[in-house]
């Protein structure tokens, strides 16, 4: 790269060569004359598109690019950060919210001299976190102290906790020992590059997922609404890098809020077909609000996509990527290992998901279970109401709910999910042919 200050030394140079008598004893050699002059009659290389900030930047704890490329005639752009920064070809990057100045030029080809510096001022305002944790935790009780739930992760600030009804917060997730259902309070605290709760602005975030199993996968019905069933096919091994499945024990597999589709810069032609199929199967007023998520195993990226169901406790998610490997047409992902086809049941799709806001402070439901399988009503006995009480939910569901406790006391084959299997297991145990203690089954 040339140096800005060689052409205006030589032009200084040269006047000066005119305008004083030289020392008898430097020589001044009449091709230096001649090179700076033909420099000073050179035209100047132009921006003929300034650079333009990237609008409606906000903090993500990642770096961003500030501005977007101009162009030149007679010579290349050239960008740094400040005004002490080295020049170069390359987009400057932002991390921490705050305004940046961006100075840019057209650096003069043989023909052209370089042309004025410039600058534009981008800001990058601070973001609003997004949280990955459960609606509701379950734990089977020990007799022993246990945290009540898992630590919220955030992407910015910091996450405080209290149990209901009391008035420290504390940095540390409360913990119980008795069997009972509890309520746990939350709320971010922000900081220098992220909102939290109590800011002036509103700030709502977006719920992120933490899974250690991911499963390609394909599925039927193609868009699984709430309240209806989805099977997965072709669930062999777990994968364990994009391509390759096998039998690690657990891995780091997040799906993260990565925008809405219409704040994503140059979606790929594979996400913009899915969020349109989003749109179709789910009967979206636009694409616009559609929610993007970025898939990543441990912290790497792997693929753009889209969340088109979860189920019950977002214990599954059926995800589907601008990157599609052999096996399926998409993922699920799961807190648990899974087996051949399954069959789950829905709480969410994605209008759902694309509606979804998350608050600063809220609060989750954890509870402390002695889980009595077989016992669907959760009434403390093993009873034929039980069985009708699954046959009637997997007949239908929407008029005949059963609760969460009773959905995991109901799943006692040894696969997941609440189906008729169930009922003939419960069935078995109410006729004193199977024994409660021996549920779940193992298969």
């Amino acid at each position: 790269m040339k140096k800005r200050t060689l052409r205006a030394s030589a032009f200084a140079l040269a006047m000066a060569v005119t305008v004083c008598a030289a020392p008898a004893d430097i020589i001044i050699g009449a091709g230096s004359t001649v090179w700076a002059a033909e420099e000073a009659e050179k035209t100047a290389a132009a921006v003929t598109a300034a650079p333009e900030e990237v609008p409606n930047l906000r903090c993500t704890g990642e770096e961003q690019a500030l501005v977007k490329a101009g162009t030149a005639e007679g010579g290349t752009m050239k960008y740094r950060l400040g005004s002490e920064g080295e020049w170069s070809e390359e987009i400057p990057t932002g991390l921490n919210a705050g305004i940046y100045t961006v100075e840019f030029f057209a650096e003069g080809d043989e023909e052209h001299s370089d042309s004025a510096v410039e600058n534009v001022k981008v800001k990058i305002d601070k973001g609003i976190p997004n949280l990955t944790f459960l609606e509701t935790y379950s734990r089977k009780y020990t007799g022993e102290p246990m945290p009540l739930i898992d630590e919220i992760k955030t992407s910015g600030g910091k996450v405080m906790y209290r149990l209901a009804g009391e008035e420290e917060w504390s940095e540390k997730v409360p913990e119980a020992v008795e069997a009972g259902e509890y309520k746990v309070q939350y709320k971010v605290v922000g900081d220098d590059n992220f909102y939290g709760d109590g800011d002036e602005v509103e700030a709502y975030g977006k719920k992120n997922y933490a899974f250690p199993y991911c499963y390609n996968c394909q599925r039927s019905p193609a868009f699984p609404v709430k309240g209806g069933t989805c099977k997965a096919y072709g669930l062999d091994e777990p994968i364990y890098t994009l391509n390759t499945q096998g039998d690690r024990v657990t891995g780091d597999w997040t799906l993260e809020y990565a925008g809405d589709y219409k704040d994503i810069q140059e979606p790929s032609n594979v996400l913009t077909y899915i969020v349109e199929q989003a749109r179709k199967g789910y009967s979206l007023e636009s694409t616009d609000g559609v929610a993007v998520y970025e898939l990543k195993d441990g912290g790497k990226h792997i693929t753009y996509g889209v969340i088109f169901a979860t189920s019950v406790m977002d214990e599954k998610v059926f995800f589907i990527g601008d990157i599609w490997t052999a096996g399926g047409a998409g993922y699920v992902l799961s807190d648990q290992t899974l087996d051949r086809d399954q069959l789950f049941n829905i709480s969410k799709d994605a209008s759902d998901i694309a509606n979804e806001m998350i608050g600063m402070t809220g609060e989750v439901t954890a509870k402390i279970r002695k889980t009595v399988y077989g016992d669907t009503n959760c009434d403390g006995k093993v009873t034929v109401a039980d069985v009708v009480g699954v046959l009637q939910f997997v007949a239908n569901p929407e008029k005949y709910p059963i609760t969460e406790d009773g959905f995991i006391n109901a799943d006692v084959d040894g696969e997941y999910g609440v189906t008729g299997t169930d009922a003939q297991i419960i069935q078995k145990v109410d006729a004193s042919l199977v024994k409660q203690e021996e549920l779940p089954l193992k298969i």
